[in-house]
């Protein structure tokens, strides 16, 4: 009866954890990548009304081949840049992240316009995805106008020394969320 009671509350215990597990960690001024790894860099901008404390763009691990975001509720790769809900300028985030594909997650708060995109990570490089804008209309967009933000980056997140270029960007399915749930 003791071993049950402890399997349950390990259960229990285990189930309010959901999504814990992270590779991913931010890179505050940036860094340069390892030969596993990758660095994606991007910005998020609010330019409409959010009605709460802070907004936050995840960036979440994508399988191509499955057409959807990786993880489950236990392991869930997923970069989170958080800004001030008060309209301003584009803030820039470099995040160390396991190489591969990341999308625009569909735990965000606010709907991406248009269509979505994997951004390509490869190993040992920097990528610049684009900037996330909350636009007036409720909406997310994105603008990839690369040359002409780099000296912002750079100014930034001096720690990159200018080894960032283009992430490739390939049209998707829009990725599903999963559910945790005890």
């Amino acid at each position: 009866m003791k071993l049950l009671r402890h399997v349950l509350i390990l259960l229990a215990g285990l189930s309010s954890v959901a999504c814990t597990l992270n590779s991913v960690r931010l890179l505050p001024a940036g860094s340069a990548p390892s030969a596993k790894r990758a660095v994606i860099v991007y910005g998020v901008q609010v330019v409409g009304a959010w009605d709460y404390a802070g907004y936050q763009v995840q960036v979440a691990e994508y399988d191509i081949e499955k057409q959807n975001i990786t993880g489950n509720c236990f392991r869930f790769n997923r970069a989170e840049a958080v800004v001030s809900s008060v309209p301003g300028a584009v803030n820039y985030f470099a995040f160390d992240v396991p190489a591969g594909h990341y999308v625009y997650s569909p735990f965000n708060g606010a709907r991406m316009d248009g269509d979505s995109f994997a951004f390509e990570a490869p190993a040992g490089q920097s990528v610049y995805l684009g900037s996330f804008r909350f636009e007036k209309n409720k909406m997310v967009s994105l603008a990839r106008n690369f040359e002409p933000v780099m000296d912002e980056v750079n100014r930034a997140l001096p720690g990159l020394q200018g080894q960032v270029s283009l992430a490739k960007a390939t049209t998707v399915k829009r990725p599903f969320p999963f559910l945790c749930a005890p």
